[in-house]
């Protein structure tokens, strides 16, 4: 029994770590600056993931009450492959918890295909 657990063990590992190897990523340019994301090929076809890009300057500070402005461009590249902070909402409606809560929650997740980057 506990040369199957083993077994079961490592086998999992070794799959869940060469699943992270081979990430295949993509770069386009926004009128805001460069953005980084990666392709998504676990369907029939592949799907251009970028997540956390910011659509407007947080609502913060002086901007708390203020209407969204305008993300000020960005010289460097953005690395679009993590979620970013969620927004603040009423947890006692939600089912399961978000750990990574905001106020600067203004951020755009996008998936498209080959021809949204043409």
């Amino acid at each position: 029994m506990y040369w199957y657990m083993n077994f079961v063990i490592c086998y999992l590992s070794i799959i869940s770590f060469s699943y992270g190897i081979n990430v295949e990523t993509i770069r386009v340019n926004t009128t805001k600056g460069e953005v980084e994301g990666f392709i998504d090929k676990g369907g029939r076809n592949p799907v251009f993931v970028f997540k956390g890009i910011p659509f407007a300057e947080p609502p913060i500070g002086d901007l708390r009450f203020a209407l969204p402005q305008s993300k000020t461009p960005w010289n460097s590249l953005l690395d679009a492959k993590n979620y970013q902070h969620a927004c603040m909402i009423n947890t006692s409606h939600a089912f399961k918890p978000t750990p990574n809560i905001s106020e600067d929650c203004l951020y755009l997740n996008i998936w498209a295909d080959k021809r949204c980057t043409q």
